[in-house]
């Protein structure tokens, strides 16, 4: 049976270890995925789909997944997601394409490693890169590294990014994007 959600911001969808009851299909708003704690994702476009690899693998949920805004979402219930989707071949189908676009960007996140000036510094976080000399910067806390990660995704895009554009991080401010454009590009 097809439920269609409206989850107010903060409120968790789906939460990590848990038992898998199906997936969901986005229709809008935004959400944060965490695994471990830690953000390795968000998702705002309309018709993605997640909380699907638990029901393939039939597992446990990988991660948790929070409403960042008020969040529209349908969810397919399933308890078994590989007949469903034999026989709905369309939804089998884009859940295939999704699967296969977030292994193509992880692996260009993890290719990009090797192209990093501080490797011994770099750690994969699920589809995220995380940077150990960014730790290092004083007053980029947990909640500025967090706005910096919704906007750049990964390391690569920020080292691209402009002065002004780090600026208009939520947070970040004039001095402090001075401080992370000069680190990155010395």
């Amino acid at each position: 049976m097809n439920r269609v959600l409206d989850v107010p911001p903060g409120n968790v969808l789906i939460t990590q270890d848990e038992s898998s009851s199906g997936f969901y299909v986005l229709l809008s708003g935004k959400l944060e995925v965490f695994k471990d704690g830690v953000l390795i994702c968000a998702y705002d476009q309309r018709g993605t789909i997640f909380g699907e690899l638990s029901g393939i693998l039939n597992e446990p949920r990988s991660s948790t997944v929070i409403a960042r805004s008020q969040v529209k979402a349908i969810h397919v219930s399933s308890p078994d997601l590989i007949k469903f989707i034999q026989k709905t071949p369309d939804i089998g189908a884009k859940i295939i394409k999704t699967l296969a676009a977030r292994l193509v960007m992880t692996s260009r996140n993890y290719a990009s490693i090797s192209k990093s000036p501080f490797p011994q510094n770099v750690e994969m976080v699920g589809n995220r890169i995380k940077e150990a000399f960014l730790d290092n910067v004083k007053g980029l806390g947990p909640a500025r590294r967090r706005s910096l990660d919704l906007e750049f995704e990964t390391i690569e895009n920020l080292k691209t990014a402009s002065l002004e554009s780090i600026r208009k991080v939520d947070g970040i401010g004039d001095k402090m994007a001075e401080q992370l454009y000069s680190l990155l590009h010395e």
